[in-house]
């Protein structure tokens, strides 16, 4: 068993996590098959006093220590397993899910070598004529965990080492979110996948509670460390966890189609666009304008499918740099297609005052982004200088998750968070005499004024439209008068919005979702961007 069963249970258990419920089931099975046994052989072996072998010989002492010790830790690693197991459903702490896997790990490997090892005393001990058979089977046991942890390690580098065993079927993100929300299928969204966490969340490293709160959402955030949950620090995944990823895959979502104009059928999975402009809002704030030679950005706002969507900025990197985890950063940054500057002269035209234009606007594809002292693609971004390249991935995730423009809608921005409602409040002016039964009620909270943009267009909108169809609340919270803060959450919860979308710091999402689930709403309208 130990020979046998113990190796394929690990396998099973490092290498094909996402198999589920599968690769548990094989694994518990083995191990308890394993467990079992060993300590039935050993009580058989010491109820029989003439298979006891002399211990004048220190191969035989050997043989026997090594045999009792592994008796005496082979039933606390199978509590051990256990205990990592529910510990992850049920601890909302990191740090015991961590403890108690590491040492289920730690013993486990422990106890396999030294079944090897006293394998191979017995093996002399009863037959010394066959070592090289022994040397052979070992080869034979060990061989393969080091082919699929040298596969595990290395394929995310060299695609051609990873495999999947099915093909992924093309699903929109409408209808991804409706199996969400009417099946109540466990989907989430991780750039263009949909993944299934259904088996997956029960063996999550970070346990249970922390999948179980994600669902419906994009989790690409999360995976590369930008963002994280209430109570936990961000962390940056590995790149054996975003090929895992894929195994979890059940759709691919298309990129939208006449979002980006190809002009040589480029792939969008790794694109270089240009700087061509930059200017200051703030501050703290920037914008820049791209163009590519590849592609080129639709200017007419088509679709509501095209809403909220974003694109992942990679930092180059070096061959050298490949394999240092560390330096494999990225970050999302929301597109927009509003011209801010246009918005703002017919807003002009309409009588109305607003500041001065942020910039002209040449055509391309835009990003607003605030530089944190401390942040390392912030700086990088705001570094660069006119015609120098950037490398994005996109468009991607659900966006706003909506194909048409109809019934309530809820809102709340912190910050940048503004930037994907943008285009939503451009619909509403453009169709101003026309609204078409859509309401949307924004919420936006900024640290002062002097991190504030776009709230002249903002509030200029507000006057042209009835208050029955928009409806802009602004706050900055470093100005008194803002304790109320959680009771005006309640009561845009309390409204019964169709759907209610939270884009900003993590701290700010979670503090707007428990708010808005204390006022009655339901957590499947909710979504956290």
């Amino acid at each position: 068993m130990w020979t046998c069963a113990v190796p394929i249970g690990i396998i099973f258990s490092r290498y094909f996590k996402w198999w589920g419920p599968w690769y548990l089931i094989i694994h518990f099975l083995l191990m308890a098959a394993t467990i079992g046994l060993t300590m039935w052989s050993a009580s058989k072996r010491y109820q029989d006093e003439e298979a006891i072998l002399p211990m004048d010989d220190q191969d035989n002492q050997a043989h026997m220590v090594i045999g009792l010790i592994i008796l005496s830790l082979v039933v606390g690693e199978g509590v051990l397993g256990l205990a990592a197991f529910f510990s992850k459903i049920f601890s909302k702490q990191l740090l015991p899910i961590s403890y108690a896997r590491k040492l289920h790990q730690v013993v486990g490997w422990g106890l396999l070598i030294s079944a090897l090892v006293n394998n191979k005393f017995g093996w002399e001990l009863y037959d010394d004529s066959q070592n090289k058979t022994y040397i052979g089977f070992m080869f034979a046991v060990i061989g393969p965990i080091l082919l699929f942890e040298f596969r595990h390690q290395i394929s995310p580098y060299w695609r051609f080492l990873s495999f999947y065993f099915r093909r992924n079927k093309q699903l929109s993100h409408i209808e991804a979110i409706e199996k969400i929300s009417k099946e109540d299928r466990e989907y989430v969204f991780l750039e263009e996948l949909v993944l299934d966490i259904t088996w997956f969340k029960y063996d999550h490293p970070g346990g249970y509670n922390m999948l179980k709160n994600v669902i419906g959402e994009d989790v690409g955030k999360y995976m590369i460390g930008c963002s994280s949950q209430k109570n936990y620090n961000p962390y940056t995944h590995t790149i054996q966890a975003l090929e895992m990823a894929g195994h979890l895959s059940i759709a691919t979502i298309p990129y939208p189609k006449n979002f980006l104009i190809s002009t040589n059928k480029s792939n969008q999975n790794l694109m270089t666009w240009k700087i061509i402009e930059k200017n200051q809002i703030n501050e703290n704030h920037f914008i820049i304008t791209m163009t590519s030679d590849e592609f080129e950005m639709n200017e007419n706002w088509e679709k509501a499918e095209w809403l909220g969507k974003h694109f992942k900025l990679m930092m180059p990197l070096s061959f050298s740099n490949v394999f240092d985890k560390r330096k494999n950063i990225s970050r999302y940054y929301s597109c927009f297609f509003v011209n801010l500057d246009k918005w703002r002269q017919e807003i002009l035209a309409e009588g109305y005052e607003v500041s001065e234009p942020i910039n002209k606007e040449k055509k391309g594809l835009k990003f607003i982004f605030k530089v944190y002292p401390l942040g390392v693609v912030s700086n990088y971004l705001n570094n660069l200088l006119i015609n120098d390249t950037i490398l994005l991935k996109g468009p991607l995730g659900p966006g706003l998750g909506i194909d048409n423009l109809s019934g309530s809608f809820l809102a709340v921005a912190g910050g940048t968070g503004l930037i994907p409602f943008l285009d939503l409040v451009r619909y509403l002016w453009v169709n101003r005499e026309n609204p078409h039964e859509f309401k949307l009620m924004l919420y936006v909270s900024f640290g002062s004024r002097k991190d504030a943009f776009a709230i002249d267009l903002l509030k200029a909108t507000e006057q042209v439209i009835d208050e029955n169809i928009f409806k802009l609340i602004l706050i900055f919270t470093s100005e008194k008068g803002n304790q109320n803060i959680p009771e005006i959450m309640v009561k845009l919860g309390k409204n019964n919005p169709k759907r209610a979308w939270i884009c900003g710091p993590s701290g700010f999402n979670r503090f707007v979702e428990a708010n808005l689930l204390e006022s009655g709403l339901d957590r499947k309208r909710i979504v956290i961007m």
